[in-house]
């Protein structure tokens, strides 16, 4: 049996373009009003042929943003999580989430980590949400050189702050550590 493979295309003249019903046609988006998207392309290839268009509001998909589970290819579209069957070549699930910007998927022990740009989540392999967890500021880090470390056990992201945040299935483990040399608030 060949391998499945996917592979992420910026579709070129499409950049920020508005909403546009037309050219939306057949693709799969979220809906956040008339603001700007980026239109990309997912293809899979092997075990299934398939290229889906994906207008992704903001900011293009990237390969943190999109996984392949098996049969699944799920992928996150600013605050949503779309999921699609590709032995049935169906849309199975769209989740929205209240908040900022989903930034990765990552498949992790029996479900799934979802880093977010305000809030951490654990979905379980049903996509149903086990915890969530937030932060001082924002989860994002310009000053570690690794602002998230996957492990066999447990999950590492820092936030804006500086603080480094451990998590497992069950949520955050043990206390948030400070480490002042990462907090993006403070001057150089």
């Amino acid at each position: 049996m060949s391998q499945t493979n996917i592979k992420i295309t910026i579709l070129k003249d499409t950049l920020r373009v508005p909403l546009d019903a037309q050219a939306l046609q057949n693709a799969i988006f979220v809906e956040s009003g008339n603001e700007h998207y980026v239109l990309s392309q997912i293809t899979v290839s092997g075990k299934y042929d398939r290229e889906y268009t994906v207008a992704s509001y903001f900011l293009p998909l990237d390969e943190f943003r999109v996984l392949l589970d098996g049969d699944l290819l799920i992928f996150c579209l600013f605050h949503e999580l779309v999921v699609i069957d590709l032995a049935k070549d169906k849309l199975i699930k769209s989740i929205a989430f209240d908040g900022y910007e989903l930034l990765r998927i990552i498949k992790f022990k029996s479900g799934y980590f979802l880093h977010g740009e305000a809030e951490n989540r654990f979905l379980d392999k049903h996509f149903k949400t086990v915890w969530e967890a937030g932060a001082v500021d924002i989860f994002a880090n310009s000053k570690a050189e690794k602002d998230l470390e996957i492990y066999d056990d447990f999950i590492t992201v820092f936030d804006w702050c500086g603080y480094k945040h451990v998590y497992d299935e069950v949520g955050e483990v043990g206390f948030s550590t400070y480490y002042p040399e990462y907090n993006c608030n403070e001057e150089e």
